[in-house]
Order: structure tokens, then C-alpha cells, then sequence
């Protein structure tokens, strides 16, 4: 139908810094090498997964962008007036998702444009068990 599919991935930038101490004495060069490596990894992810979408016959663009993900979607989204924000989600909920964030929660409350979510492939529905 004419319409153009954007794969995007963001990534926090890698500071040298986990769980607020510092990993020993990463010069510069070696965090830049490590989030080129980052980057790298997420062209060739985005690389792999357009290309059945082109076999299919769609026009496919691929990004990859540093900064805060939920962030870095909305102001992708919003400055390139895309139609809808189609996103996966793990499926998260409760205390992991308290600790962890969600970048689907985020996108879905701050923007103002159209958001379909969908569970990864692959993850299981979560169940409730009563004891």
C-alpha cells in the first residue's frame, strides 16, 4: 500500500560505568570501540530482519540510534511525522518491569502518535498459579 516500514533500534550509550562503580581503567578509545561494536551489532541485526520484509516486496530503511530508547523513538518518530510505532515487548510486568523500565510503557504514555505493541516471538504468555 505505498507505506515504507522503519526498523529502529536505540541503545543506552556504554559509559565505562555498571551498577555505579567503574569497571577498572577502560581508556576512551576502548568505550568508543565498545559502543561502535554495539552499533555494529545492531545494523547487522536490522540487516537480518529486513531482509524478508524486502523479499516481500516492502520498502525497508534501517536505524540505529544512541540515547535513552524510549526517547530516541519518540523524537525519531515525531520529527520524520511517522504514522504508528509498531513495537514488541517482553512482556514484563509487576517488579521486573518496576526495576527494569519499559521502553513500551514509555513510548506508549509520552507520544502522541498511534503505538501497536505485540509480544515477542517465542515468550510465553504469563500465567497466574494458585496455590
Amino acid at each position: 500500500m505505498g507505506g515504507h516500514v522503519i526498523l529502529f533500534q536505540a541503545h543506552e550509550p556504554f559509559s565505562g560505568v555498571m551498577s555505579g562503580e567503574a569497571l577498572g581503567a577502560m581508556s576512551e578509545e576502548e568505550i568508543k570501540e565498545v559502543n561502535k561494536r554495539r552499533d555494529d551489532d545492531a545494523e547487522g541485526y536490522l540487516k537480518a530482519m529486513a531482509g524478508p520484509l524486502r523479499q516481500r516486496g516492502l520498502t525497508v530503511s534501517e536505524v540505529v540510534a544512541s540515547g535513552n530508547p524510549a526517547d530516541a523513538i519518540l523524537d525519531y518518530a515525531e520529527s520524520r511525522a511517522v504514522d504508528i510505532i509498531t513495537m514488541s515487548t517482553h512482556g514484563l510486568s509487576g517488579i521486573k518491569r518496576w526495576v527494569f523500565g519499559s521502553v513500551t510503557d514509555k513510548v506508549l504514555h509520552a507520544g502522541d502518535m498511534p503505538v501497536l505493541v505485540v509480544r515477542a516471538a517465542g515468550r510465553p504468555k504469563e500465567r497466574t498459579i494458585a496455590l
